[in-house]
């Protein structure tokens, strides 16, 4: 059961002419707060209903960022509502980074780890009602840990459709939910495909939506990195069928679906992934890759894959 863990009842100022600019100097209808008791749900396990959120807008751009509190228990995020004027096909990224999307919003966003974690795509349904996402995750669905902050960039790709609210306070609320708090932040354009963040930060910027989230089962696998690019490295997979294979694959961040089998259907965070090397997994479920890693390296994607049980792990940036 899904359940819908926090609204951001983002209440802001009253727009004030009949025509309004967003960040980007586009014009756009004006928002009176209007209230949706639930919208439509297009996901397959979100539930069918939230608590009814103001969707004051007042500006917007292709994305937000803000901060995520994780109250006492791990959890994933498994579905968003978001705000947005569009009423066409609308495709949604969500990123999230350890820590803080402070002094993470400008740059590098790989160098700053930022991962993706989910995909999305719906009808949007307009100012003033929440447009649901289902998320597909590339890979295991990313675990938010108990009592940690993280950074999360909500954003539409190729798109600046996303509405938000003019805050008068950084950072903006806490706005509290059944599992986490969110404190908001910034209003953000698109970013460069792999990992370039636009050096506009629109600030304070109030994100409109929900988050839906389940608590997090039992470990899947796991991947993790120790050393630095350049340099030597260590890859380890961990909670992997135990004396099985463990694929290792790299390249650009972004999103691959495997078309045939073995293992059809499953999503990758890489685009277009290359097969650096097969490992066998010991009778823990642990492979380990080590490696010296050249500066062409650093920046790229690196997953595993349970080729047993055809799960991915998350993906993590060298």
């Amino acid at each position: 059961m899904f359940t819908p863990i926090l609204t951001a009842a983002l209440l802001a100022l009253a727009p004030a002419a009949a025509q309004q600019l967003d960040d980007t100097g586009n014009l756009f209808p004006p928002t009176f707060g209007t209230t949706s008791s639930g919208g439509v749900f297009n996901g397959v396990g979100c539930g069918s209903g939230t608590t009814p959120t103001p969707m004051t807008a007042n500006n917007g751009q292709a994305g937000n960022m803000f901060d995520v509190a994780v109250h006492g228990a791990d959890i994933t995020l498994e579905c968003i509502d978001i705000h947005t004027s569009a009423l066409i096909n609308v495709d949604v990224e969500v990123w999230a980074v350890p820590g803080t999307c402070v002094g993470r919003d400008t740059g590098d966003m790989c160098a700053h780890g930022w991962v993706l974690i989910g995909t999305g795509s719906a009808i949007g349904l307009g100012t003033g009602t929440p447009t649901n996402i289902n998320l597909t995750h590339p890979g295991a669905p990313y675990v938010f840990s108990a009592n940690s902050t993280y950074g999360i960039y909500v954003t539409l790709i190729g798109a600046t459709s996303i509405r938000y609210t003019n805050g008068t306070t950084l950072p903006g609320g806490p706005y509290a939910g059944t599992h986490c708090d969110i404190s908001t932040y910034y209003g953000k354009p698109n970013y460069t495909p792999p990992c370039t963040l636009s050096p506009n930060t629109f600030s304070p910027r109030e994100w409109n939506g929900t988050l839906y989230t389940e608590l997090a089962g039992p470990a899947g696998p796991a991947l993790a990195a120790s050393g630095s690019c350049p340099g030597a490295m260590t890859l380890t997979a961990t909670n992997c069928t135990a004396n099985s294979s463990v694929a290792i694959l790299y390249g650009s961040a972004g999103s691959f679906t495997k078309p045939s089998n073995p293992c059809g259907g499953l999503v990758l965070g890489i685009q277009n992934p290359t097969l650096g090397a097969m490992l066998g997994s010991d009778g823990a479920g642990t492979a380990t890759l080590s490696f010296n890693a050249p500066a062409g390296a650093c920046g790229l994607t690196v997953q595993a894959v349970d080729v047993a049980s055809c799960t991915a792990t998350n993906a993590i940036v060298l």
